[in-house]
């Protein structure tokens, strides 16, 4: 196939109307989905395609159809999509010679020109990922269960390293499920006695799973078409997501060197684990408060922040390469539409960032004496039509001033 005629997509028409399977990735769901909004992804995403410069899409769409969990081939192509309804001209890995290369070289339409490098963040180690993965070929094959009366509760003890015999558990289940009155496990229910619910305890290597049931409205009862688990505590663990924003910006801001031109990573965040004061405290130091004793004995409290940064050190600044930091929340797919977007300017950049992304919200420095304060900015002018958001997953070609 040549290049003008690829597709991120296969074509056809779909009739699955289901839900996806736990396990199954974005792009394997989204490829087969009849669903509405799947089908509005895919011709607006075949649309960024087609734009996309022809000697990179097989790469592009290689990376696409693998449905990679932290989105980056998606992220990029709706990166370059963003740009090019900015008016930018778009190349992609400029320059020769070996080494890496940045994403993008962006020349806006008032002729600036800058680097723009993108990246992701998931907020899981390799190791979680792998757990997590475990977890959902076991929900996915505890769903081919036949239980038409009741949904399933969950609660997980310990740590899941290897697949459990989960098809021989399909059938233990089926069988426990039979002894059950509908009427009795809902009377117990809405007499609040959960306590008094039966339930089945699954082991395996030290890891266990205890399902209760949990009735099933009429209307309900017997759809083969709804899956019966039900609800599940997600566990806790450690909000690794700032962590690892600060760590990519650490890797980007080292990767190209010194740069000519001004450079903007741009980072796709989980918009509920990542906010702006986050993204502040991983770029420009956490938030302190500094103790002071005057010589009269009284105390003078000032608000600071620390020198642990990305872009700060006890030696000063650093990384004055990275202009401003991109940062992308909400984007993923089919759900794209309303993508919040801030930029935020390294106040000690080389070369400072002025150009098309500015049109969203962007957060400056404000001096005042010796401390650095920030203040958000909105842009005011009619052309750009000041946001934080991007208009209808990008769809909006009115809302861009678009032919």
């Amino acid at each position: 196939m040549t290049q003008s005629r690829l597709r991120l997509f296969d074509p056809g028409v779909r009739t699955y109307a289901g839900l996806g399977n736990h396990s199954e990735n974005w792009f394997a769901y989204l490829n087969r989905s009849a669903r509405p909004e799947a089908e509005a992804f895919r011709k607006e995403a075949e649309a960024w395609f087609r734009a996309y410069p022809k000697h990179a899409r097989s790469e592009l769409r290689a990376r696409f159809r693998a449905g990679d969990e932290d989105l980056s081939a998606a992220f990029e192509l709706f990166l370059h999509e963003l740009l090019h309804r900015l008016g930018c001209a778009v190349k992609i890995h400029p320059g020769r010679g070996e080494g890496p290369k940045p994403d993008f070289l962006v020349t806006a339409r008032d002729g600036q020109r800058f680097y723009l490098e993108a990246a992701c963040v998931t907020g899981e180690t390799a190791l979680e990922r792998g757990r997590r993965r475990l977890w959902e070929v076991v929900l996915d094959e505890i769903n081919k269960t036949n239980s038409p009366d009741f949904f399933f509760g969950f609660e997980r003890k310990g740590v899941l390293t290897s697949s459990p015999p989960v098809r021989l558990w399909r059938k233990r289940i089926e069988d426990w499920l039979r002894g059950f009155d509908h009427a009795e496990i809902t009377r117990l229910g809405v007499a609040g006695k959960i306590d008094e619910l039966p339930s089945l305890r699954l082991v395996h290597e030290g890891w266990s799973l205890v399902i209760t049931p949990i009735p099933k409205k009429e209307e309900a009862r017997g759809r083969a078409d709804i899956r019966p688990s039900g609800v599940w505590s997600l566990g806790f663990r450690w909000n690794r997501s700032v962590d690892q924003f600060r760590t990519t910006i650490l890797k980007k801001a080292g990767k190209h060197g010194l740069l000519r031109l001004p450079y903007v990573v741009a980072v796709h965040v989980d918009g509920m684990l990542v906010d702006d004061k986050d993204a502040m405290d991983a770029l420009y130091g956490q938030i302190c408060s500094i103790y002071h004793h005057n010589p009269d004995g009284t105390f003078a409290v000032r608000t600071d922040r620390k020198p642990d940064g990305a872009l700060t050190s006890h030696a000063g600044p650093r990384y004055r390469n990275v202009s401003a930091v991109l940062m992308v929340r909400g984007f993923s797919p089919p759900q794209v539409e309303g993508a919040e977007l801030g930029l935020f300017h390294n106040p000690w950049a080389r070369a400072r960032y002025t150009s098309a992304l500015c049109v969203f919200r962007s957060l400056v420095s404000v001096p005042e004496s010796a401390r650095l304060r920030f203040s958000w900015r909105y842009s005011q002018t009619s052309e750009n039509r000041s946001s934080h958001s991007t208009p209808s997953a990008l769809s909006d070609r009115d809302a861009w001033g678009e032919d």
